[in-house]
């Protein structure tokens, strides 16, 4: 498993990010840090995913900004036995934020509407995510414009209906109803 991470100037929320992922009871994954001390933006943030590429290596990959975190220890337990049994492409999941659940009710088990999905609600293949991380690279909705082009090319998908993942929405006012 790869997990990604992108920080900018917020030691305490990538602690407690890096903690959270460092507590998962599989020890099988490598953390592949994004650091932008300037604050270049989302831009830049987005596209560091394709930029950075070719650092993940692990056969799944997991996006988790720094002020998200995994509440699930054994999400990479969970994420083999899924991976074992089904050979998905991309494994859907949930996340939660201050007051909701992502991906909102209108997406799960349907197709990506922005603002209804986030990055932490999906994990992908290394394949995947190699061929389509460029899509990340927009402005903003990076996450909503790359999960819409994986769904687009029809790959395997795995909904794993289980809360993962928490994020800090305080500061992101786009994903309140």
């Amino acid at each position: 498993m790869s997990f990604v991470t992108r920080s900018c100037n917020r030691p305490d929320a990538l602690k407690r990010c890096c903690a959270s992922i460092n507590n998962q009871t599989d020890k099988d994954f490598e953390h592949v840090l994004l650091v932008d001390t300037v604050r270049r933006g989302y831009h830049f943030a987005n596209k560091q995913f394709y930029v950075n590429r070719h650092r993940v290596t692990g056969d799944y990959v997991y996006l988790l900004d720094d002020d998200d975190y995994l509440i699930e220890p054994n999400f990479i337990k969970y994420i083999k036995n899924i991976v074992t049994s089904n050979s998905p492409d991309v494994i859907m999941v949930k996340m939660q934020t201050e007051a909701n659940i992502f991906p909102l009710p209108d997406v799960w088990k349907k197709r990506p509407i922005c603002g209804s999905i986030g990055t932490s609600c999906f994990c992908v293949s290394n394949k995947v995510f190699q061929l389509h991380i460029k899509a990340f690279t927009q402005t903003c909705g990076g996450d909503c414009h790359f999960i819409k082009e994986v769904f687009k090319h029809g790959y395997k998908i795995f909904w794993f209906d289980k809360i993962i993942a928490r994020i800090d929405a305080a500061h992101r006012t786009h994903m309140k109803k």
